[in-house]
């Protein structure tokens, strides 16, 4: 059987393999033959047929020619034998043979006339358009003969047809993939055209782009030139308004940076604290002159409220200059205390700006080592100790005390920083010991003990301690 595959063919390659599928389907399977009998000599030609065993078949004997077309016009049959013979028949035979022809349904039909050698020289039967002739009187072996070279040549002859449709079905299927081809061929180099147009634009708008970053990042630099410029005259005219501790703002601004480092800050965070400990005294600015001069110590009741709200006033000037809002937020907020009763909103506890715990607690650090006479740096820490949970945060007085040991004043003043689980008996602390609700658990200057380090173990395994402690050089 001739068959025609495509192989990997785009557009009606499914129909041909679908196709291919059943012809095998058959191969596989015999065929089984419909066959109509319209003859007198029907008992014969079913013999005949019987004695062909390897031939399946289905025999239909019918007694007219309108019985047969009727039929027909239900289920076309693969093979018609006719009896020409048939008593007054002839012209319905002859009608009936070219109606079979004629029509679509039935013209690939095998029609088959018997004659007798009176009717073969009277009927011009092939002009009927018959397939095959058989003569009478009817000998079986040439029968049999006859119907085998019949079905053979049916059987090429329908393997013939469906190769055809295989092979136009495959033809269309080209057809169809060519002109999709064509017409994809077509987009795709219109779609080049795009795509080239569109890198190109990409291309101008990407060097566009590159100019104005490069735009862009000088503008920041500028900006950021301008802005710490402008930080720089501020903290000038401040430390030129001051008269008894100057480079008090630049001492707050390191120890403040140092701690928000220790405390994991964020870049941006750890550079607005800074900044916001250089200008923290910016409002002391709008002080009269006369307060200037005088000591803190040494003011008035009016003249201490006025002083307290130096920060209020600090950040009502920056609010409004622009990358100044978040530091003028940590200035305002420096005199709020720990336990929520400073002001201005009476913060509390971590709803206090971090920055302004920060600068808080390392003003009056440096204020009280640095700026008040007769002090020392054990009384500074013994007076930050007594106000911890209530104007301070027990972190961050730990972690001043990490920069004081890194930072001694003086050699008297060095320490060494342990963990918990390196204390030994006879060590003397630098610092106190604070639970984690600011309750004193060991005073500053102890001489540890068994007993001591065994109580710190379990406060630290219990609550939180901090597990760093300084023990004097």
């Amino acid at each position: 059987m001739l068959s025609c595959k495509p192989v990997g063919m785009i557009g009606g390659n499914m129909d041909i393999q679908k196709h291919d599928q059943h012809m095998l389907e058959r191969a596989e399977a015999p065929k089984k033959w419909n066959i109509l009998c319209i003859s007198q000599h029907s008992n014969i030609i079913s013999d005949c047929l019987t004695r062909l065993n390897s031939l399946p078949f289905d025999l239909l004997i019918l007694k007219t020619t309108e019985d047969a077309q009727n039929y027909c016009l239900e289920s076309a049959p693969d093979m018609v034998i006719c009896d020409a013979d048939l008593p007054n028949n002839v012209s319905s035979i002859e009608a009936f043979c070219k109606w079979i022809k004629i029509n679509p349904k039935t013209q690939d039909v095998w029609f088959v006339l018997i004659c007798s050698e009176t009717t073969r020289n009277s009927v011009e039967f092939q002009t009927w358009g018959v397939d095959d002739c058989f003569f009478t009187p009817i000998f079986p072996n040439s029968l049999i003969i006859r119907i085998r070279h019949w079905i053979r040549f049916k059987t090429l002859l329908d393997q013939y047809n469906e190769s055809t449709a295989s092979l136009k079905n495959t033809q269309d299927a080209l057809l169809r993939y060519k002109t999709a081809f064509s017409h994809r061929t077509k987009e795709l180099f219109h779609e080049r055209k795009v795509l080239n147009q569109s890198l190109k634009e990409l291309t101008v708008l990407i060097s566009d782009r590159m100019k104005k970053q490069k735009q862009i990042n000088r503008l920041h630099e500028i900006n950021n030139q301008v802005y710490h410029a402008l930080v720089d005259v501020l903290y000038s005219i401040i430390e030129s308004k001051k008269q008894y501790h100057q480079g008090h703002s630049k001492k707050v601004s390191e120890i403040s940076a140092f701690i928000a480092q220790e405390m994991n800050l964020s870049k941006s965070e750890i550079e607005d604290i800074r900044i916001a400990g250089l200008l923290h005294e910016i409002g002391k600015m709008t002080i009269p002159d006369e307060l200037t001069v005088k000591h803190p110590t040494h003011y008035s009741y009016q003249e201490k409220i006025q002083f307290m709200r130096h920060p209020i006033v600090g950040a009502a000037l920056l609010k409004d200059i622009v990358h100044f809002k978040k530091i003028s937020t940590i200035i305002e907020h420096l005199h709020e205390n720990y336990a929520g009763n400073g002001i201005p909103d009476g913060l509390k506890k971590e709803k206090i700006p971090i920055g302004s715990r920060i600068i808080a607690a390392v003003s009056c650090y440096d204020n009280l080592v640095y700026r008040t006479q007769n002090s020392s740096l054990d009384m500074a820490f013994q007076f930050m100790e007594d106000h911890i949970n209530q104007e301070f945060d027990i972190q961050v007085v730990n972690y001043l005390y990490k920069y004081v040991s890194l930072h001694p004043l003086t050699e008297t003043d060095s320490t060494v920083a342990l963990r918990i689980y390196e204390l030994k008996p006879g060590m003397i602390l630098a610092s106190s010991i604070f639970t984690s609700n600011g309750a004193k658990l060991l005073p500053k200057n102890s001489v540890l003990t068994q007993e001591s380090i065994q109580k710190m173990l379990r406060h630290y395994e219990s609550e939180y301690v901090e597990e760093i402690v300084y023990i004097r050089g």
